[in-house]
Protein backbone atom coordinates (compact mmCIF):
# COMPACT_ATOMS: atom_id res chain seq x y z
CA UNK A 1 0.00 0.00 0.00
CA UNK A 2 1.45 3.37 -1.01
CA UNK A 3 1.68 6.01 1.68
CA UNK A 4 -0.44 8.36 -0.41
CA UNK A 5 -3.24 5.77 -0.36
CA UNK A 6 -2.88 5.00 3.32
CA UNK A 7 -3.07 8.55 4.65
CA UNK A 8 -6.46 9.20 3.03
CA UNK A 9 -8.14 6.10 4.44
CA UNK A 10 -10.49 6.88 7.37
CA UNK A 11 -10.78 4.68 10.46
CA UNK A 12 -13.68 2.62 9.02
CA UNK A 13 -11.24 1.35 6.41
CA UNK A 14 -9.07 -0.08 9.19
CA UNK A 15 -12.11 -1.62 10.85
CA UNK A 16 -13.29 -3.17 7.59
CA UNK A 17 -9.87 -4.67 6.91
CA UNK A 18 -9.64 -6.16 10.39
CA UNK A 19 -13.24 -7.40 10.25
CA UNK A 20 -12.55 -9.24 6.99
CA UNK A 21 -9.60 -11.00 8.65
CA UNK A 22 -11.74 -12.02 11.64
CA UNK A 23 -14.66 -13.20 9.53
CA UNK A 24 -12.28 -15.45 7.61
CA UNK A 25 -11.19 -16.96 10.91
CA UNK A 26 -14.71 -17.43 12.24
CA UNK A 27 -15.98 -19.20 9.14
CA UNK A 28 -13.68 -22.14 9.79
CA UNK A 29 -14.44 -22.31 13.52
CA UNK A 30 -16.95 -24.91 14.76
CA UNK A 31 -20.26 -23.41 15.92
CA UNK A 32 -20.79 -25.87 18.80
CA UNK A 33 -20.82 -24.30 22.24
CA UNK A 34 -20.23 -20.89 20.65
CA UNK A 35 -21.87 -19.01 23.50
CA UNK A 36 -19.44 -20.52 26.01
CA UNK A 37 -16.48 -19.88 23.74
CA UNK A 38 -16.65 -16.09 23.74
CA UNK A 39 -15.10 -13.79 26.33
CA UNK A 40 -15.97 -10.09 26.43
CA UNK A 41 -14.26 -7.24 28.23
CA UNK A 42 -14.69 -3.56 29.07
CA UNK A 43 -11.95 -1.38 30.56
CA UNK A 44 -12.66 2.26 31.46
CA UNK A 45 -9.49 4.23 32.22
CA UNK A 46 -8.33 7.64 33.50
CA UNK A 47 -5.01 9.49 33.10
CA UNK A 48 -3.84 12.47 35.19
CA UNK A 49 -0.56 14.15 34.22
CA UNK A 50 1.35 17.16 35.56
CA UNK A 51 4.16 18.83 33.62
CA UNK A 52 7.23 20.25 35.36
CA UNK A 53 9.52 22.99 33.94
CA UNK A 54 7.57 23.07 30.68
CA UNK A 55 7.37 26.42 28.91
CA UNK A 56 4.10 25.52 27.16
CA UNK A 57 2.19 22.77 29.01
CA UNK A 58 0.64 22.75 32.47
CA UNK A 59 -1.43 19.57 32.96
CA UNK A 60 -3.27 16.79 31.14
CA UNK A 61 -6.55 15.02 31.84
CA UNK A 62 -7.53 11.95 29.84
CA UNK A 63 -10.22 9.30 29.94
CA UNK A 64 -11.32 6.46 27.70
CA UNK A 65 -12.64 2.94 27.35
CA UNK A 66 -11.43 -0.25 25.68
CA UNK A 67 -13.88 -2.96 24.57
CA UNK A 68 -12.80 -6.47 23.59
CA UNK A 69 -14.27 -9.74 22.30
CA UNK A 70 -12.18 -12.92 22.17
CA UNK A 71 -13.07 -16.32 20.71
CA UNK A 72 -11.34 -19.13 22.63
CA UNK A 73 -7.57 -18.73 22.28
CA UNK A 74 -7.79 -18.20 18.54
CA UNK A 75 -8.93 -14.70 17.63
CA UNK A 76 -10.31 -11.45 18.93
CA UNK A 77 -11.04 -7.81 18.27
CA UNK A 78 -10.69 -4.61 20.31
CA UNK A 79 -12.21 -1.16 20.00
CA UNK A 80 -10.98 1.84 21.95
CA UNK A 81 -11.85 5.48 22.49
CA UNK A 82 -9.74 8.03 24.33
CA UNK A 83 -10.06 11.79 24.95
CA UNK A 84 -7.30 13.99 26.37
CA UNK A 85 -7.08 17.70 27.17
CA UNK A 86 -3.71 19.39 27.57
CA UNK A 87 -3.99 22.68 29.44
CA UNK A 88 -1.49 25.22 28.14
CA UNK A 89 0.26 27.75 30.29
CA UNK A 90 -0.58 31.45 30.08
CA UNK A 91 -0.15 32.59 26.50
CA UNK A 92 -0.17 29.07 25.07
CA UNK A 93 -3.21 27.24 23.64
CA UNK A 94 -5.04 24.21 25.02
CA UNK A 95 -4.98 21.01 22.98
CA UNK A 96 -7.83 18.51 22.80
CA UNK A 97 -6.99 15.07 21.44
CA UNK A 98 -9.43 12.37 20.37
CA UNK A 99 -8.24 8.86 19.53
CA UNK A 100 -10.13 5.91 18.05
CA UNK A 101 -8.45 2.51 18.10
CA UNK A 102 -9.33 -0.81 16.47
CA UNK A 103 -7.35 -4.05 16.64
CA UNK A 104 -7.71 -7.61 15.44
CA UNK A 105 -5.60 -10.68 16.17
CA UNK A 106 -5.47 -14.32 15.17
CA UNK A 107 -3.57 -17.18 16.84
CA UNK A 108 -2.49 -20.35 15.03
CA UNK A 109 -1.20 -23.42 16.91
CA UNK A 110 1.68 -24.92 14.96
CA UNK A 111 3.71 -28.04 15.82
CA UNK A 112 6.30 -27.25 13.17
CA UNK A 113 7.29 -24.05 15.01
CA UNK A 114 6.70 -25.55 18.45
CA UNK A 115 4.25 -22.94 19.63
CA UNK A 116 1.52 -20.40 18.85
CA UNK A 117 1.93 -18.10 15.88
CA UNK A 118 0.11 -14.79 16.28
CA UNK A 119 -0.91 -12.20 13.68
CA UNK A 120 -2.08 -8.73 14.71
CA UNK A 121 -3.30 -5.61 12.90
CA UNK A 122 -4.07 -2.27 14.61
CA UNK A 123 -5.40 1.06 13.39
CA UNK A 124 -5.30 4.46 15.12
CA UNK A 125 -7.11 7.66 14.19
CA UNK A 126 -5.85 10.64 16.21
CA UNK A 127 -7.19 14.21 15.93
CA UNK A 128 -5.47 17.06 17.81
CA UNK A 129 -7.45 20.31 18.00
CA UNK A 130 -5.49 23.38 19.08
CA UNK A 131 -7.56 26.29 20.36
CA UNK A 132 -5.87 29.69 20.36
CA UNK A 133 -7.19 33.21 20.96
CA UNK A 134 -6.06 36.24 18.97
CA UNK A 135 -6.69 39.92 19.71
CA UNK A 136 -6.71 42.91 17.37
CA UNK A 137 -7.20 46.62 18.08
CA UNK A 138 -8.75 49.30 15.85
CA UNK A 139 -9.16 53.06 16.28
CA UNK A 140 -7.22 55.51 18.44
CA UNK A 141 -7.53 56.96 21.91
CA UNK A 142 -11.01 56.71 23.45
CA UNK A 143 -12.35 55.26 20.20
CA UNK A 144 -9.97 52.30 20.32
CA UNK A 145 -11.69 48.89 20.43
CA UNK A 146 -10.20 45.43 20.94
CA UNK A 147 -11.64 42.33 19.27
CA UNK A 148 -10.82 38.83 20.48
CA UNK A 149 -11.37 35.82 18.24
CA UNK A 150 -10.79 32.11 18.68
CA UNK A 151 -8.96 29.99 16.14
CA UNK A 152 -9.01 26.18 16.04
CA UNK A 153 -6.57 24.04 14.07
CA UNK A 154 -7.02 20.28 13.76
CA UNK A 155 -3.99 18.10 13.08
CA UNK A 156 -4.53 14.44 12.18
CA UNK A 157 -2.49 11.28 12.60
CA UNK A 158 -3.34 7.96 10.95
CA UNK A 159 -1.42 4.89 12.07
CA UNK A 160 -1.30 1.25 10.97
CA UNK A 161 0.54 -1.29 13.11
CA UNK A 162 1.20 -4.93 12.15
CA UNK A 163 2.81 -7.66 14.24
CA UNK A 164 3.91 -11.28 13.94
CA UNK A 165 4.64 -13.07 17.21
CA UNK A 166 5.51 -16.56 18.45
CA UNK A 167 4.93 -18.09 21.92
CA UNK A 168 6.01 -21.60 22.87
CA UNK A 169 3.35 -24.07 24.07
CA UNK A 170 4.53 -23.77 27.69
CA UNK A 171 4.00 -19.97 27.62
CA UNK A 172 7.54 -19.43 28.90
CA UNK A 173 9.15 -17.80 25.83
CA UNK A 174 7.87 -15.08 23.49
CA UNK A 175 9.13 -13.02 20.56
CA UNK A 176 7.61 -10.63 18.03
CA UNK A 177 8.43 -8.30 15.17
CA UNK A 178 6.23 -5.23 14.69
CA UNK A 179 6.00 -2.52 12.05
CA UNK A 180 4.10 0.78 12.29
CA UNK A 181 3.43 3.23 9.47
CA UNK A 182 2.18 6.67 10.52
CA UNK A 183 1.14 9.78 8.62
CA UNK A 184 0.92 13.15 10.38
CA UNK A 185 -1.27 15.67 8.55
CA UNK A 186 -0.95 19.25 9.82
CA UNK A 187 -3.74 21.67 8.97
CA UNK A 188 -1.39 24.62 8.45
CA UNK A 189 0.96 22.63 6.23
CA UNK A 190 2.31 24.71 3.34
CA UNK A 191 5.36 23.52 1.35
CA UNK A 192 6.11 27.15 0.38
CA UNK A 193 6.03 28.44 3.97
CA UNK A 194 9.18 27.63 5.93
CA UNK A 195 7.46 28.45 9.24
CA UNK A 196 4.50 26.10 8.71
CA UNK A 197 4.43 22.53 9.97
CA UNK A 198 5.11 20.11 7.14
CA UNK A 199 3.24 16.80 6.84
CA UNK A 200 5.42 13.87 7.84
CA UNK A 201 5.54 10.09 7.45
CA UNK A 202 7.02 7.93 10.19
CA UNK A 203 8.02 4.26 10.10
CA UNK A 204 8.78 2.19 13.19
CA UNK A 205 10.24 -1.30 13.60
CA UNK A 206 10.05 -3.06 16.96
CA UNK A 207 11.65 -6.31 18.07
CA UNK A 208 10.53 -7.96 21.31
CA UNK A 209 11.76 -10.89 23.39
CA UNK A 210 10.35 -12.15 26.69
CA UNK A 211 10.63 -15.16 28.95
CA UNK A 212 9.11 -16.51 32.18
CA UNK A 213 10.89 -17.68 35.30
CA UNK A 214 10.10 -18.58 38.91
CA UNK A 215 7.42 -21.10 37.81
CA UNK A 216 5.88 -18.39 35.60
CA UNK A 217 5.33 -16.02 38.52
CA UNK A 218 7.72 -13.57 36.84
CA UNK A 219 8.03 -12.29 33.30
CA UNK A 220 10.95 -10.31 31.85
CA UNK A 221 10.64 -8.57 28.51
CA UNK A 222 12.71 -6.24 26.35
CA UNK A 223 11.62 -4.35 23.23
CA UNK A 224 13.70 -2.28 20.83
CA UNK A 225 12.25 0.76 19.02
CA UNK A 226 13.77 1.89 15.71
CA UNK A 227 11.94 4.96 14.37
CA UNK A 228 12.59 6.86 11.13
CA UNK A 229 10.99 10.11 9.85
CA UNK A 230 10.75 11.33 6.26
CA UNK A 231 12.11 14.73 7.32
CA UNK A 232 13.05 16.72 10.40
CA UNK A 233 11.50 20.08 9.50
CA UNK A 234 9.13 19.96 12.51
CA UNK A 235 11.51 18.20 14.91
CA UNK A 236 14.63 20.41 14.90
CA UNK A 237 16.31 18.16 12.35
CA UNK A 238 15.72 14.86 14.17
CA UNK A 239 14.91 12.15 11.61
CA UNK A 240 15.65 8.95 13.55
CA UNK A 241 15.48 7.72 17.14
CA UNK A 242 16.27 4.45 18.89
CA UNK A 243 15.21 3.22 22.33
CA UNK A 244 14.94 0.07 24.41
CA UNK A 245 12.14 -0.78 26.83
CA UNK A 246 12.63 -3.15 29.76
CA UNK A 247 9.62 -4.63 31.57
CA UNK A 248 9.22 -6.87 34.62
CA UNK A 249 5.88 -8.37 35.63
CA UNK A 250 5.28 -10.40 38.78
CA UNK A 251 2.12 -12.36 39.68
CA UNK A 252 1.20 -12.97 43.31
CA UNK A 253 -0.40 -16.07 44.80
CA UNK A 254 -4.21 -15.96 45.34
CA UNK A 255 -3.91 -15.40 49.10
CA UNK A 256 -1.54 -12.44 48.75
CA UNK A 257 -1.60 -9.41 51.03
CA UNK A 258 -4.34 -6.88 50.12
CA UNK A 259 -5.40 -9.19 47.25
CA UNK A 260 -2.72 -7.85 44.92
CA UNK A 261 -2.90 -9.75 41.63
CA UNK A 262 0.27 -8.56 39.89
CA UNK A 263 2.88 -5.82 39.68
CA UNK A 264 4.70 -4.14 36.82
CA UNK A 265 7.88 -2.11 36.48
CA UNK A 266 9.02 -0.69 33.15
CA UNK A 267 11.88 1.49 31.97
CA UNK A 268 12.58 3.19 28.63
CA UNK A 269 16.17 4.19 27.83
CA UNK A 270 17.17 6.07 24.71
CA UNK A 271 15.02 8.40 22.63
CA UNK A 272 11.58 7.97 21.07
CA UNK A 273 9.68 10.28 18.72
CA UNK A 274 6.14 9.59 17.44
CA UNK A 275 6.36 6.12 18.98
CA UNK A 276 3.63 3.46 18.74
CA UNK A 277 3.44 1.33 21.91
CA UNK A 278 1.66 -1.98 21.11
CA UNK A 279 1.32 -3.01 24.79
CA UNK A 280 -0.17 0.30 25.95
CA UNK A 281 -2.06 0.55 22.64
CA UNK A 282 -0.96 4.15 22.30
CA UNK A 283 0.29 6.29 19.41
CA UNK A 284 2.24 9.35 20.65
CA UNK A 285 1.23 12.34 18.54
CA UNK A 286 3.36 15.13 20.07
CA UNK A 287 6.53 16.12 18.23
CA UNK A 288 8.60 16.49 21.44
CA UNK A 289 11.40 13.98 21.95
CA UNK A 290 10.93 11.47 24.77
CA UNK A 291 14.35 11.05 26.41
CA UNK A 292 13.47 8.61 29.21
CA UNK A 293 10.63 6.96 31.09
CA UNK A 294 10.06 4.91 34.24
CA UNK A 295 6.80 3.54 35.65
CA UNK A 296 5.56 1.09 38.30
CA UNK A 297 2.14 -0.21 39.17
CA UNK A 298 -0.04 -2.73 40.98
CA UNK A 299 -3.04 -4.72 39.80
CA UNK A 300 -5.74 -5.83 42.29
CA UNK A 301 -8.39 -8.51 41.83
CA UNK A 302 -11.97 -7.19 41.84
CA UNK A 303 -14.57 -9.93 42.18
CA UNK A 304 -14.15 -13.04 40.05
CA UNK A 305 -13.49 -11.45 36.66
CA UNK A 306 -12.27 -7.91 37.36
CA UNK A 307 -8.94 -6.20 38.02
CA UNK A 308 -8.01 -2.65 39.04
CA UNK A 309 -4.70 -1.20 37.83
CA UNK A 310 -2.91 1.77 39.39
CA UNK A 311 0.23 2.94 37.57
CA UNK A 312 2.49 5.90 38.38
CA UNK A 313 5.18 7.13 36.01
CA UNK A 314 7.76 9.75 35.19
CA UNK A 315 8.75 10.81 31.64
CA UNK A 316 11.37 13.21 30.31
CA UNK A 317 10.83 15.25 27.12
CA UNK A 318 12.72 17.77 25.05
CA UNK A 319 11.46 20.34 22.57
CA UNK A 320 14.69 21.15 20.73
CA UNK A 321 13.14 23.93 18.65
CA UNK A 322 12.71 26.15 21.74
CA UNK A 323 15.31 24.47 24.00
CA UNK A 324 12.57 23.30 26.38
CA UNK A 325 13.45 20.31 28.58
CA UNK A 326 10.66 19.22 30.89
CA UNK A 327 9.20 16.25 32.72
CA UNK A 328 5.75 14.68 33.08
CA UNK A 329 4.53 12.92 36.23
CA UNK A 330 1.40 10.86 35.77
CA UNK A 331 -1.10 8.56 37.44
CA UNK A 332 -3.00 6.06 35.29
CA UNK A 333 -5.84 3.86 36.52
CA UNK A 334 -8.13 1.35 34.82
CA UNK A 335 -10.88 -1.05 35.88
CA UNK A 336 -11.12 -4.16 33.70
CA UNK A 337 -14.20 -6.39 33.63
CA UNK A 338 -14.49 -9.69 31.75
CA UNK A 339 -17.50 -11.97 31.26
Amino acid sequence: MAITDFKNKPLPAYAALISVMLVAVMTVTPAANAAQSWMFGATPQVLLEQYGDSQQRDALLGYGILLSADYLDKSGVKFGYNSQTVNGKAGFPDIEETTFFVSGHYLHFTDSLGGKLGLRLDGYSVDDQTKASTSSSTGMGKNQTTTTSSVSLTDKARVLYTQVDLTNFADTMYGDIGYALSHYDYENSDPTDSSALQDNNVSQVTATAGFALNNRYDWLQTRGYFIRLDHGDNTAGVTQTNAVELKWLHWFKPASFLHVHSSIVKLVAGKRLFAVDPDAQTAYSISDLQTGSVAAGLDWTVGEQGTFLLLVGYDRYENQAIADQYDARYVFSSLAFRW
